[in-house]
């Protein structure tokens, strides 16, 4: 699933829909909070109520928590390392804080 900011519709504040699905069968539920550090920096407060909405529907499982934060780590690794690879430096820098953010919180919780 491709849930990010920007495929979500919505109008004064409130969601109305939510776009690009077609991987949402394939894999582990955890895959789509893998950016829930990038939605609390871009919408502070805002991923209590995605989490909650998010449940209502669907328990979180064990675990979710160091799965997608795995999940994001790989996420960071492959950006950083296209970034150093096509020799784009300032998004190899801006990334690494992003991915040892989430490899120290790793090593802390599990």
């Amino acid at each position: 699933m491709d849930y990010h900011f920007e495929n979500i519709l919505q109008q004064n504040g409130e969601i109305t829909g939510i776009l690009d699905f077609e991987w949402a069968i394939a894999g582990d539920l955890a895959w789509d909070f893998k950016q829930d550090v990038q939605w609390s920096e871009t919408c502070p407060g805002s991923n209590a109520p995605l989490y909650a909405g998010y449940q209502t529907l669907h328990p979180l499982p064990e675990y979710h928590q160091q799965r997608a934060t795995f999940y994001s780590l790989l996420s960071h690794l492959d950006a950083v390392a296209l970034a150093k690879a096509n020799g784009i430096q300032r998004e190899y820098e801006a990334g690494l804080p992003y991915f040892f953010r989430q490899l120290e919180w790793l090593e802390e919780n599990l």
